[in-house]
């Protein structure tokens, strides 16, 4: 199983590092981890390209197309800032626009395999309600990759209790991995 990730932390180390470290502990397979935060993406400038032409007028983010095209498993590790993603990350999703222009635009569904899809986030907030925005954004992305979404990996609170004190937290993660990856 190939696994993708698109890790959205400037802290490689913090709350969604552990979380996902956590998580990667059960899975199996190849697993290649792209921090978005390393690369260097321009923002969608709704310039209609992609709905004449079937992909991006840029070209800075053909090579996690294709990896995400090509996995067996897509997941996306990220902290929740301000009830949204970071800016680096909903860059990337925004540059997903191409495919959403594929599917409806060119009735096209093609370019992604049949694919699982998980969400697993962190949060100094306590309550998993506080992650619905993020949630809703998820699932048109894997709609768009043509993966099945699981149910999402959350640790909140996180501003009292650090994911690296929270043992619970940490296994039930590694077993999520298990399940997902396995």
């Amino acid at each position: 199983m190939r696994t993708v990730v698109l890790f959205s932390s400037p802290n490689r180390t913090g709350n969604t590092g552990v979380l996902l470290d956590s998580f990667l502990k059960g899975c199996s397979g190849e697993v290649e981890v792209v921090n978005v935060y390393g690369l260097d993406v321009k923002p969608c400038i709704d310039c209609r390209f992609c709905q004449r032409n079937k992909r991006c007028v840029f070209d800075d983010l053909n090579e996690l197309y294709e990896k995400v095209e090509n996995c067996d498993a897509v997941v996306i590790a990220s902290p929740m800032y301000f009830t949204s993603f970071p800016a680096p990350l909903k860059t990337v999703i925004d540059r997903f626009q191409v495919y959403w222009s594929r599917k409806y635009i060119h009735k096209d569904s093609s370019p992604f395999k049949r694919k699982k899809g998980i969400l697993i986030m962190t949060s100094g907030l306590k309550g998993i309600s506080a992650f619905s925005h993020c949630e809703a954004m998820m699932r048109q992305f894997f709609s768009l990759t043509n993966a099945e979404a699981a149910q999402p990996l959350y640790a909140d609170g996180t501003d009292h209790k650090p994911v690296k004190d929270d043992e619970d937290v940490m296994n039930g993660a590694t077993n999520r991995g298990r399940e997902f990856c396995g």
